[in-house]
């Protein structure tokens, strides 16, 4: 694949997978996650599959602090030596909260956690990808925008209760890659989101213990790759791949 990439949320679930997949296909993967046991556990199992040049670094960090984003860039670049040219923005937080039940100060208090991890996070992250990527290669460097949206973000698809905030956050994500995509466009950057429905992870557990579901991170990871590999989508910008069931 020869690309560099970012996966943020990459300690477990469709980041860690993802990380995984984009390593098994030759790119060089720098994986932030706020944990960092989580990191080193999954640095350590990538680096036993990558292969054609692939490579995997773990970089611990609260994306949420200032000036987090020129850190993780820079760790990128230093570790190696060139411009990120993929970005999978994954990394979300999300919480059940009884809409009518809870306060205006509970909402208030879990939206601002909710957006400054889903949605600001990255807007900023992306706005880093582009300037950093123009900046050193010109407009005619190929570069990908991955971001991680949901079924539930979606117009026209099924509700959960409770899920009030996670949802408008995840349908934000779908405007800023519509939008970003035009920005993106005469710069040689693709945008694109993907927007699964219920995957096996454990903030589904945790959020959703009732739902059921056969899709797992990996299926969602090949998404992603495909999407990441500027020969195999080249011509895909501003889309929002649904994935409704195991692929």
């Amino acid at each position: 694949m020869g690309a560099t990439a970012i996966v943020t949320g990459g300690g477990r679930g469709i980041g860690a997978a993802s990380a995984e997949r984009l390593a098994s296909l030759g790119a060089q993967v720098v994986i932030v996650s706020r944990t960092e046991a989580e990191v080193r556990a999954t640095v350590e199992a990538v680096r036993k599959t990558a292969r054609d040049g692939g490579a995997i670094e773990g970089f611990a960090l609260d994306l949420s602090a200032p000036d987090s984003t020129r850190r993780l860039f820079d760790f990128a670049l230093e570790k190696f030596r060139g411009p990120v040219t993929v970005l999978v923005n994954n990394a979300a937080i999300g919480y059940v909260t009884p809409f009518a039940e809870s306060t205006r100060e509970d909402i208030l208090r879990e939206w601002r956690k909710i957006q400054a991890i889903n949605i600001e996070t990255p807007l900023l992250l992306s706005h880093e990808f582009m300037r950093r990527l123009v900046k050193a290669e010109g407009p005619s460097r190929p570069g990908t925008i991955i971001n991680i949206s949901s079924l539930g973000g979606v117009t026209g698809t099924e509700k959960f209760p409770g899920l009030a905030l996670y949802v408008t956050s995840k349908a934000a994500i779908i405007g800023m890659t519509e939008a970003l995509a035009v920005e993106g466009k005469p710069l040689g950057i693709r945008v694109n989101a993907v927007a699964p429905g219920a995957v096996d992870t454990e903030m589904l557990r945790k959020a959703a213990p009732h739902l059921r579901t056969e899709t797992t991170p990996a299926d969602v990871a090949r998404v992603i790759s495909a999407l990441a590999d500027s020969r195999a989508s080249s011509g895909v910008t501003g889309t929002v791949i649904e994935i409704h069931s195991n692929l």
